[in-house]
């Protein structure tokens, strides 16, 4: 993973305006790699998540699934 802040679920959400059950599946199923401290919660590298969401929107536009989507991350 890329060096860069850590940001909370909230905070991605916040940030990058997507829904808190996208950030779930989304990280449920490999999109996005997820950090866990502290009580387990789930922790996201910025920079990280930033590159994967942009990937990830450029691919939906284009009528990519989420499956083969995971492939070209």
């Amino acid at each position: 993973m890329q060096k860069g802040n850590l940001l909370t679920s909230q905070e991605i959400v916040r940030k990058f305006r997507i829904t808190y059950q996208t950030l779930c599946h989304y990280t449920n199923i490999g999109l996005l790699n997820v950090t866990r401290k502290e009580s387990n919660k789930r922790f996201y590298n910025e920079r990280d998540i930033a590159r994967r969401l942009k990937k990830i929107r450029q691919l939906r536009e284009k009528d990519y699934s989420l499956k083969s989507i995971l492939n070209e991350l």
